[in-house]
């Protein structure tokens, strides 16, 4: 990125950025006519959530980013602060168990 006169980051230098404020400037600013300021916050709001879950991106191999993360979810190992807390809700329920008189079950997580 270059610097803008200021020390400031020019926003115009950051690929991402200027394909997204195309994008938005192609697919919402230029097709609506916005009578009010708060019409205008709808239309943006639900174009920006169409954007940001429902339409299929290249960088994620055309798929949308809810079927992604929905995908990375179910085949990703937990993270080390949810299987803690996995294995603490096991370790409660069968410890407090009357099948297991009470005994507590040693469980480990790889």
């Amino acid at each position: 990125m270059r610097a803008a006169p200021d020390g400031v980051r020019a926003a115009d230098t950051n690929a991402h950025v200027e394909s997204f404020n195309g994008h938005f400037r192609d697919e919402c600013l230029a097709q609506e006519r916005f009578p009010t300021v708060a019409r205008a916050r709808v239309e943006v709001e639900a174009w920006r959530l169409d954007y940001n879950c429902e339409r299929p991106h290249s960088s994620l191999g055309y798929e949308t980013p809810r079927s992604f993360g929905d995908k990375a979810r179910s085949t990703m190992p937990p993270s080390a602060g949810a299987a803690a807390a996995m294995v603490r809700c096991a370790k409660e329920r069968v410890a407090g168990s009357p099948e297991h008189g009470g005994v507590e079950m040693e469980f480990s997580v790889n």
